[in-house]
C-alpha cells in the first residue's frame, strides 16, 4: 500500500519507506526519456547553486544549511536515477 493512499495523520506518525511511490516515479519516467532528462538537469543545477551559495556562505550555520540542502539533492537524485542493483567492479582503491 503506498503511503499516500493513508490518512495524514497515520502518514505523519508512522513514516515508511517510500518504495510503492519511488517504482511508480521510476516506471513513468522510463516511459518519458524527456521528462526524467528535465527533472535530472533541474536537480543537478539546484544541487550545484545550493553548493556555490555554500562555497560564498560567511556564516558557519548557514553554510552548513546549504551543504545540508545540497547533500538532500543529491540523496534524491540518487534514489530516484540509481540503477537497483549497482554495477559489479573488479577495481581496486589505492591505498592511502
Amino acid at each position: 500500500m503506498k503511503a499516500t493512499d493513508s490518512p495524514l495523520w497515520v502518514r505523519m506518525c508512522s513514516p515508511n519507506q517510500p518504495n510503492d511511490e519511488l517504482t511508480e516515479l521510476r516506471f513513468s519516467l522510463s516511459h518519458n526519456e524527456q521528462i526524467k532528462q528535465e527533472l535530472e538537469n533541474f536537480l543537478y543545477a539546484q544541487w550545484l547553486y545550493l553548493n556555490s551559495k555554500a562555497r560564498m556562505e560567511l556564516d558557519d550555520a548557514m553554510r552548513k544549511e546549504y551543504q545540508h540542502a545540497a547533500h538532500t539533492i543529491a540523496e534524491l537524485t540518487g534514489l530516484i536515477f540509481r540503477p537497483d542493483k549497482p554495477e559489479t567492479t573488479t577495481k581496486i582503491l589505492p591505498l592511502v
